[in-house]
């Protein structure tokens, strides 16, 4: 790992003198301290923990229109490296790619290499930026613009094997158009595929939607819809799907010279399955998304699918929210309730689609252009399917963010 830093760095620097390009460089340093329970109803027992996020970055831009971006990565827990001469186990390559511009006079943009990319508003494809990692995809994306249209033609490979026969590769590739009317609003068709073709993790699924944002004179609007369909198998059957997700969201801002505040309120539905024998698979899959930022900050449920045992999701959601201009403190309140959209038969044969509540309050104060600071305080209540399963207790969060970034 350290040679290859090393041949990175050298071959960066190298390009860049002779080329007589001078690279900009940039950096971020996100130290967070966390400290959870899952188990309220007895004893209090915590767990804490510090983790550290800090990334190199390297932009290098010629006057033909060609550009190059790396982005290095280190990830860890404290303490989780005890002998830290002789380990670098956290440290990656997060961002590596070429950008070139209209060559041969055409009006797009190709990238090329390891990249971020984010669908819509993140909720099907997106960097999953809160994570201690974080997502990139290795592939190209080519963007060609019309007025006030660009198109991206993305194709990613998410697993390779190097076998000839690529039988056990996997992809995602699709397009998505983005169309801009004005600066306030946004229309984005979108179509993908997810492609596994081994016999133990077959997958073929496509995934069409519609994203629409709108903010205008104070009021937000915002509305998704996905359908899915393909196949894929679970505990080794193969399974036809037809899925959908729908989402919608509305939310007003009151702004004055002191303070902004305002109120959002959503839903989030994703639909679901009564019975997997019949190898018709409804229950909706997020591939890539931001599960945190639409279905809680505590992060309680990590896979739609299987957490909500095939039975889909129904996210009744609000915040209330807070920006005090002068003080750089921005306060906010959000509250979830979870029902699955599926009956799910407890263990006395009655059935039940309440799954739990959450309660978010977040705050964030701008130090100053280098230092941002962010807390939480985040608290989950099972309900009859949880306790039923016996899983887990009431849950309590505390979290603690450093942002540091200097260019």
């Amino acid at each position: 790992m350290k040679m290859r830093f090393l041949l990175v760095l050298f071959t960066s620097l190298s390009i860049s003198l002779y080329a007589q390009i001078v690279p900009k460089f940039s950096a971020e340093i996100r130290p967070t301290l966390e400290t959870y329970s899952d188990n309220l109803s007895n004893k209090i027992k915590v767990n804490s923990y510090s983790t550290l996020r800090t990334k190199l970055n390297a932009l290098f831009e010629s006057p033909n229109k060609v550009s190059g971006f790396i982005q290095l990565q280190d990830s860890r827990y404290f303490g989780e490296e005890r002998d830290p001469m002789n380990s670098i186990n956290g440290f990656d390559l997060h961002q590596g790619f070429i950008s070139v511009k209209n060559m041969f006079g055409f009006n797009y943009n190709l990238k090329i290499g390891r990249m971020e990319y984010e669908l819509g508003a993140g909720r099907l494809i997106s960097p999953y930026e809160w994570s201690h990692v974080g997502r990139s995809f290795d592939g190209v994306v080519f963007t060609p613009y019309l007025k006030n249209i660009s198109i991206d033609l993305f194709g990613f490979k998410t697993d390779e094997t190097l076998f000839s026969n690529d039988s056990l590769d996997a992809h995602l590739i699709g397009t998505r158009v983005l169309y801009k009317p004005s600066d306030y609003y946004i229309v984005e068709p979108y179509i993908f595929n997810e492609k596994k073709v081994s016999d133990s993790k077959h997958l073929d699924r496509f995934t069409t939607g519609l994203f629409i944002r709108g903010d205008i004179s104070n009021f937000l609007h915002e509305a998704e819809f996905s359908y899915q369909w393909g196949n894929e198998k679970i505990d080794g059957i193969k399974q036809y799907t037809s899925a959908f997700m729908a989402a919608a969201k509305l939310g007003y801002t009151f702004k004055s010279s002191m303070v902004d505040y305002g109120l959002k309120a959503g839903l989030e539905y994703l639909s679901g399955d009564d019975d997997l024998s019949n190898n018709d698979l409804k229950a909706f899959s997020v591939p890539f998304g931001d599960l945190y930022k639409y279905y809680g900050n505590i992060e309680y449920i990590v896979d739609t699918k299987e957490d909500l045992y095939y039975k889909g999701l129904m996210d009744i959601n609000a915040e209330l929210f807070f920006n005090i201009i002068k003080a750089k403190l921005d306060i906010s309140l959000a509250g979830h309730y979870f029902m699955t959209a599926k009956d799910y038969m407890l263990a006395d044969s009655s059935n039940s689609k309440q799954y739990g509540w959450e309660l978010d309050l977040s705050l964030y104060y701008q130090y100053s252009d280098n230092l941002g600071v962010e807390g939480g305080i985040y608290y989950f209540a099972p309900l009859d399917i949880i306790r039923d399963t016996n899983l887990y207790d009431k849950t309590v969060w505390l979290y603690l963010t450093f942002y540091a970034y200097f260019e």
